[in-house]
């Protein structure tokens, strides 16, 4: 699937960042010491990379090929529930095929540090199908103060935001607008796809830029749900919502920032 002339960035969508993990990765898998001099722009496509390693691995070069010279992939040392050969593909070509487990006792997971009592106050962003309601009056009868944000307009969150924020800190959000199914793309107007991602991703990107400084710290947190059917997609029904994507994606940039 991937061509070996694909440029790393433009055509993989692989940062900088990513580039130096990875030649970091193959410098590990090769034994090949750190070379300060090194410059990424120098090795712009597949081909350039595994050029990088016969270059400093001379010895490999002739006795095997770039395929299999590759290091294998974690699934391929999987077992076979966790990661199967696709039908009739090369062998040595695997896919990611994600393995159901029940969850262990709450007494074996580390602790959040994140305390739900009278002194919460926690923002929730509602959904359509009830799911906020059920939150909220679960966390009443913790004795939580739950913020219910119902702004549609960005600058209305933001002003609505920083009044709670004057009156007191703010521990937590639950953004739940993804449970929500969008409808099919081919079926929606320019408007509805506007709507839809302003409601799930643009207005969850306001809300969080406007409590930055607040939500990050040890006892606070962020919780966003979807509606991706519970494997993200990866199963052979495929995700009921894919506009849920990009709330996984900004949720999870959103963790590793803060």
């Amino acid at each position: 699937m991937l061509d070996l002339d694909l440029d790393l960035e433009a055509d993989l969508g692989v940062d900088t960042v990513k580039q130096a993990e990875t030649f970091a990765a193959i410098r590990l898998a090769w034994d090949i010491p750190r070379d300060d001099d090194l410059a990424l722009r120098d090795y712009p496509t597949l081909a350039h990379a595994i050029e990088f390693v016969y270059t400093h691995r001379p010895d490999l070069r002739g006795e095997t090929s770039a395929a299999d010279a590759a290091p294998a992939p974690p699934e391929a040392a999987a077992s076979p529930d966790q990661a199967h050969e696709v039908g009739d593909a090369e062998p040595g070509v695997y896919r990611r095929v994600p393995t159901a487990i029940l969850r262990p006792p709450l007494d074996l997971c580390a602790g959040t540090g994140v305390a739900l009592d009278g002194a919460a106050r926690v923002v929730v962003r509602a959904d359509r199908g009830g799911v906020a309601e059920a939150l909220a009056a679960r966390l009443e009868k913790l004795g939580v103060e739950v913020l219910a944000l119902e702004d549609n307009e960005p600058e209305a969150v933001i002003a609505r935001l920083e009044g709670w924020l004057e009156a007191g800190p703010i521990c937590g959000v639950y953004w739940l607008p993804a449970l929500d199914r969008a409808a099919e793309l081919t079926e929606m107007t320019p408007a509805d796809w506007r709507q839809a991602i302003t409601s799930r991703v643009h207005l969850l990107y306001t809300t969080m830029r406007t409590l930055y400084d607040a939500i990050g710290e040890a006892g606070t947190f962020l919780i966003s749900a979807t509606r991706l059917g519970g494997l993200h997609g990866y199963d052979d029904e495929s995700a009921w919502a894919p506009l849920g994507g990009a709330v996984t994606g900004f949720t999870k940039a959103f963790k590793r920032e803060r």
